[in-house]
């Protein structure tokens, strides 16, 4: 009743169930292998309650293969035969198209298309998320607050949701995969846990921060396995990015930047015959001093830039290396960038002091970043063309 019922919704059956005739022919037996060989008579059916038939008997036509006449005629192979059109000068025993089968099948099976369905537990997941989020709801919530109150985190907001977008269209990929728990992944949420609680001790932000992606880690370690685990790679980096750097490391890259981007800034203003004179990250113009702080350093589009060249070079471009270029090129471009923006404050402080401060100050470091978000997509673009170029010499 099953064959009969899997017959019916493929379409093979060429009439109502219940007016089934003897000796009616299917109209495809591309189900079944080496279908090219052979065809199924329905011998007969019996109509079933909803209009199906509940029994099925089949008789296979094995189709041997002759020499076939130039006029085209066919010759009957037997009692078990169907005609088939052949090629000349061809013959094939039953045994070489598909072994020996008996003449009679009493039911005629199919296989039902593979699921592609994942197997993987998804209300484990939203079970495991929502204890995640309750233990690490503090954590969080000074996170978000940080994100609002510190400028250089301010890409902080989309790093979750773009890295839950880029999760989501990865299902295809896992369709299929046999989640195979991995009790490693329990031992790494233990350690974050543990993480979180000496940093919760020695109020270390970073340590307390990262501990919560590192337990997202395990987690999908432990309910989907490393074949999960490789899949979700990415976003799950992606986290990362939504944490703040730690203060002394901060310190550490934003003192040369200052330094950089005042030295350029003198050099070039010097270039262009504006009286300029620099002491330390400190600008002597004649109009005012302009004081390259933190906040100039050029870190918050460092930070901003490195993470939109992951995202873009994951959409845009599939070759690795071409991903890490685009990657270490945002340090060289978001140094430039920044030392672009403080020697335009200069050009504009001598042009009118109001000008290097408040909103023109903060729309001029927009329009630098947008700049740069260009000079980056721009940079790939050249990258791809020459490498099809010298490619396609080869």
């Amino acid at each position: 009743r099953a064959a009969a019922h899997a017959l019916h919704h493929a379409g093979m059956l060429k009439g109502p169930a219940a007016e089934f005739p003897k000796n009616q022919a299917l109209a495809r037996a591309d189900i079944f292998q080496n279908s090219q060989d052979f065809d199924v008579e329905i011998r007969d059916g019996v109509a079933g309650k909803h209009g199906l038939p509940d029994a099925v008997h089949a008789r296979f036509n094995f189709a041997q293969r002759q020499e076939w006449g130039v006029d085209g005629g066919e010759r009957n192979c037997g009692e078990y035969t169907c005609q088939h059109h052949g090629e000349y000068g061809v013959q094939h025993s039953l045994d070489d198209m598909i072994g020996v089968v008996p003449p009679m099948a009493s039911v005629v099976s199919t296989t039902a298309p593979p699921d592609k369905r994942s197997d993987f537990n998804w209300s484990s997941v939203a079970w495991f998320g929502l204890l995640l989020a309750v233990c690490y709801a503090p954590i969080l919530a000074a996170l978000v607050k940080n994100w609002n109150d510190d400028a250089d985190m301010g890409h902080g907001f989309f790093v979750p949701v773009i890295a839950a977008y880029i999760a989501w269209q990865k299902r295809p990929e896992i369709a299929g995969l046999t989640a195979r728990p991995n009790w490693w992944g329990l031992a790494i949420v233990i350690y974050g846990a543990f993480q979180m609680y000496i940093a919760t001790l020695g109020a270390e932000l970073f340590l307390a921060r990262t501990s919560f992606v590192i337990s997202i880690i395990g987690m999908v370690l432990l309910l989907g396995g490393r074949e999960y685990l490789r899949v979700f790679a990415f976003p799950l980096f992606l986290l990362f990015f939504m944490v703040p750097i730690p203060a002394i490391i901060y310190n550490r890259i934003t003192f040369p930047l200052q330094i950089y981007a005042s030295q350029a800034a003198d050099s070039v203003l010097g270039l262009l015959g504006y009286a300029v004179l620099r002491e330390g990250n400190i600008l002597e113009l004649p109009s005012q001093r302009l004081s390259v702080v933190e906040a100039c350093s050029g870190i918050r589009s460092l930070l901003s830039l490195s993470f939109l060249s992951l995202v873009y070079g994951y959409f845009f471009e599939k070759k690795t290396w071409i991903r890490v270029a685009l990657f270490l090129s945002t340090i060289p471009i978001a140094m430039v960038a920044n030392a672009a923006r403080v020697t335009l404050t200069g050009i504009l402080s001598e042009i009118k002091p109001e000008l290097a401060e408040g909103f023109f100050h903060e729309f001029s470091g927009w329009v630098i970043f947008m700049i740069a978000l260009a000079i980056m997509v721009g940079l790939h673009q050249i990258v791809i063309r020459s490498h099809q170029y010298f490619y396609g010499r080869r």
